[in-house]
């Protein structure tokens, strides 16, 4: 592991080892990634945190294990019902699980913090089923807030550094660019949506109706995709 890697590895434990608190906005994505997961599959749910989304997950009607490079919160995972595993999906470290063991994988909020997102979703892929289906969501670069704080000569809420007050973002998507990401790893996108516009940054004013006319302005890049 290379001396940035451990950083982050440090960082995420520390940043994500308690449990998170459910906003409204966090509860629109939730059910946006539990409605394109279906029922009666198997779901790996990659960065499971807490085990909340993996709960909904399964609430539904699923089988659901989850995995996260956090020690601390794969144990939140455990205490709270999930079949949970400390995995570094982001290195060379081995899987628990054979190949094409999985109906769907969901990776919620994940990829934004990944280095090598190509091997990443190459490794999600080898742990689907043929058809499989992948159900990512992560924040939008373009999103309408963001654009208005650029043309105003702002920062449109990127983060530059690692400390106490960022969640360890190193990339940043559009639709188009998360298309092409995951187009050249084998994956075609079969349906696109976001969870809200907001209209302040604590998300205490926004719309979920704006978000489903036109998803390119919401907050979240919410996709379902498929293996070629």
């Amino acid at each position: 592991m290379t001396p940035a890697s451990s950083r982050m590895v440090d960082f995420n434990e520390q940043r994500y080892s308690k449990e998170s608190e459910q906003s409204i906005v966090d509860e629109h994505r939730h059910r946006m990634i539990v409605s394109m997961v279906g029922t009666d599959y198997k779901v790996l749910d990659v960065g499971c945190h807490d085990g909340t989304i993996g709960r909904k997950i399964m609430e539904n009607g699923n089988e659901v294990v989850g995995v996260d490079i956090s020690a601390n919160a794969v144990a939140l995972a455990k205490a709270n019902g999930l079949e949970a595993y400390q995995v570094d999906l982001t290195g060379d470290e081995k899987m628990p699980f054979d190949k094409a063991s999985f109906d769907v994988i969901v990776a919620g909020e994940i990829i934004e913090h990944i280095i090598d997102t190509d091997g990443f979703l190459l490794k999600i892929r080898d742990l689907l089923k043929p058809n499989g289906k992948l159900v990512l969501t992560t924040p939008n670069i373009a999103s309408l807030g963001r654009r208005f704080l650029l043309m105003l000569g702002q920062n449109p809420r990127t983060e530059t550094r690692l400390d106490e007050n960022v969640a360890g973002h190193l990339r940043y998507f559009t639709k188009k660019t998360l298309f092409e990401l995951l187009q050249d790893n084998g994956f075609r996108p079969v349906r696109f949506s976001s969870d809200v516009v907001n209209f302040r940054k604590n998300g205490s004013l926004h719309s979920a109706l704006l978000a489903r006319a036109w998803p390119t302005i919401g907050a979240a890049l919410i996709v379902q995709a498929v293996i070629e």
